[in-house]
């Protein structure tokens, strides 16, 4: 059993683990299909919400200013998860729709983590241990993805299921890819935008 002492240094090393395989997740091409784009972020949230619920339950000092910090950096994680849903990119491989973030788009996450990294410092300075913690930080990457999430399902549903040539910036294999050599075929996944 872990003592106290060893808790939050797992607990921190538990959601690094976490943010890194969100961010990896993010880049690798995955099924757009709208029932399964908000399981995983739904559960990232409601297990962040449940955790800062239980830090003030078990007494972690909490107050409107708190609240307060807590409602700031969701607002910032909703924004940078706002212009990651604008920045993903879509295709058609084997009938299958799929989506991912585009690959400059690293910098949001860069963002997300310096914007972070200063609201941890502010935070602390301030003495509000239920935003500093790992829990806060669980609920703000839940809650980016949540948003993010919303937003690429919105842009499958408004497409009417289908991946056509409309805003959804979308990319499919293209048969003269640059990077074909003569007498062979490109990869699926050589996208190009229509």
């Amino acid at each position: 059993m872990l003592s106290m002492l060893n808790a939050a240094p797992v607990d921190s090393l538990l959601v690094a683990g976490l943010v890194v395989f969100v961010i990896v997740r993010q880049f690798r091409w995955r099924g757009a299909e709208p029932d399964r784009i908000l399981r995983f972020p739904l559960w990232i949230t409601l297990v962040g919400l449940g955790w800062v619920i239980w830090n003030v339950v078990i007494g972690n000092h909490a107050n409107v200013l708190t609240f307060g910090a807590l409602t700031a950096e969701l607002a910032v994680a909703a924004l940078v998860g706002l212009a990651m849903g604008s920045l993903t990119e879509f295709r058609l491989l084997d009938g299958k729709r799929q989506y991912r973030l585009i690959p400059w788009a690293v910098s949001l996450w860069a963002l997300l983590v310096v914007l972070r990294v200063g609201e941890f410092m502010m935070f602390a300075s301030l003495a509000l241990p239920v935003v500093t913690d790992t829990a806060g930080i669980m609920l703000a990457l839940g809650f980016n993805r949540l948003v993010n999430a919303l937003v690429v399902r919105g842009r499958v549903m408004t497409s009417g299921g289908l991946l056509q040539k409309d805003s959804l910036s979308v990319v499919a294999p293209d048969p003269s890819a640059k990077n074909a050599r003569p007498g062979t075929k490109p990869t699926p996944d050589t996208p190009f935008r229509y």
